[in-house]
């Protein structure tokens, strides 16, 4: 069992939202020194953004709505049902 709750999970959304945007705007400055590195730093951006943050706040949104589902990986792994 969880102990945050799906409003909170939601919250957690927040933060990854404000890093979208701190990040859109590195870019765009990125784009305007160099040119040519505009692509490694959507890149970037992107792998920060969805590899880290998304994932996190996808996972506890998951985790806050279902209640049940964290606790089968643990089952089937270490029991073998």
């Amino acid at each position: 069992m969880t102990d945050f709750t799906p409003s909170l999970a939601l919250f957690n959304f927040l933060p990854v939202a404000l890093t979208g945007l701190a990040l859109w705007f590195l870019s765009r400055h990125v784009a305007d020194q160099d040119p040519a590195g505009r692509g490694l730093a959507w890149l970037g951006g992107g792998l920060i953004l969805a590899g880290g943050g998304l994932a996190k706040a996808s996972w506890k949104l998951i985790a806050a709505t279902e209640p049940a589902w964290p606790s089968v990986p643990s089952t089937v792994i270490f029991t073998g049902r």
